[in-house]
């Protein structure tokens, strides 16, 4: 939630700052990790990335024994603990990474992708949102499973080519490559006020700095 709301329900909360600095020096030493494992490597934020590892394993060497090499490390050089998914696609690696926080490792083996995701929530497939979960369930689909069910012409009238995107995900297939570099297509700058400004003049104030610095980037 927005600090400023934070501290009107708790106002005795300690409130520490940010360091952005720290956290990319961190993220750096982590990610530096994960590129000695392959060359395609996707950073998608501070603290997540896609690895493919399909040309890159030492021979008899399995993913699942790459991912604990890589959670130890991470933890040794710097104290942290790391989520992993093992997957044959980027979105179902990411799911199953999110299982078992903190610190947990789930591996789908190829071929059993549709059977690992048919028990989980709508909600928990990549790609839904609030609005797509409530219209989903609206139609009677809550797991993934009624989903991978569901006539893929009926989605398709709900939810245009996402309808058959989504379908094809229930189904575990997910064949989007990992980039190792993307040209962003945008640049931002944002910050939120620790309580409610409504004095213009200050506002236009904190715009123009943050204005400054995204055109300073």
């Amino acid at each position: 939630m927005p600090m400023s709301q934070a501290l009107r329900k708790c106002p005795q909360a300690v409130v520490l700052p940010g360091r952005m600095d720290r956290y990319a020096d961190v993220s750096s030493t982590i990610m530096a990790i994960l590129g000695r494992r392959t060359p395609l490597l996707e950073q998608m934020s501070v603290d997540e990335a896609y690895l493919d590892l399909t040309h890159w394993l030492p021979e008899g060497v399995t993913p699942e024994q790459v991912a604990r090499e890589i959670q130890a490390e991470v933890l040794e050089k710097t104290g942290l603990s790391c989520s992993v998914g093992v997957a044959s696609g980027k979105a179902i690696a990411k799911m199953a990474s999110d299982l078992k926080k903190p610190g947990g490792l789930v591996v789908v083996p190829p071929g059993e992708e549709a059977a690992f995701l048919a028990p989980l929530s709508i909600g928990q497939l990549r790609g839904v949102g609030e609005t797509t979960e409530r219209k989903l369930r609206e139609l009677g689909i809550e797991t993934v499973g009624k989903l991978a069910d569901f006539p893929v012409k009926v989605l398709e009238q709900f939810f245009g080519v996402a309808g058959r995107d989504l379908y094809a995900l229930a189904h575990g297939i997910d064949d989007s490559p990992v980039v190792p570099e993307r040209q962003a297509k945008s640049l931002g700058r944002e910050i939120t006020f620790a309580a409610d400004i409504g004095d213009r003049r200050a506002l236009e104030r904190t715009l123009l700095e943050l204005s400054d610095e995204v055109a300073e980037r």
